[in-house]
């Protein structure tokens, strides 16, 4: 569920007794919602020794949410790293020169055409934005 929707829950069910398990994934994506769950959630937990929170993060201070959390563990799951080749394409200069949808199709196209081997991540801007189209 959404940091919205479990905010509505707490307004329902301070103690959150409907749970067992929560797990907030991506907290260093922090926001005021999140944080304050995270507060609450400390404040639910030297209350219900029966809930578990689990807090994932590829990129957040283990250590010190560790010991916001009463010295909880931690666990380390090492992944796979893969070869990441970035690749910019040329785009127009002048500002409304080109599309950028089309740009990203032609540096798709242009990668697909290649001998090279492997996927393709293209990121594109909000729609009605002009800036340069970055394919990896």
């Amino acid at each position: 569920m959404t940091d919205g929707v479990m905010l509505s829950e707490i307004a329902s069910d301070r103690m959150l007794r409907r749970y067992d398990t929560i797990i907030i994934d991506e907290v260093h994506e922090r926001s005021l919602n999140i944080d304050f769950l995270l507060g609450y959630l400390r404040t639910i937990l030297s209350r219900r020794k029966d809930l578990r929170l689990i807090i994932s993060s590829a990129t957040a201070d283990t250590q010190l949410f560790s010991k916001i959390f009463g010295n909880a563990p931690v666990v380390d799951v090492e992944g796979k790293l893969f070869p990441v080749e970035v690749v910019y394409m040329p785009f127009g200069q002048t500002p409304g020169e080109g599309d950028y949808l089309d740009e990203a199709q032609k540096a798709v196209e242009s990668l697909i055409d290649s001998d090279e081997k492997g996927d393709v991540l293209v990121f594109l801007p909000p729609s009605g934005t002009l800036w340069n189209c970055i394919a990896i």
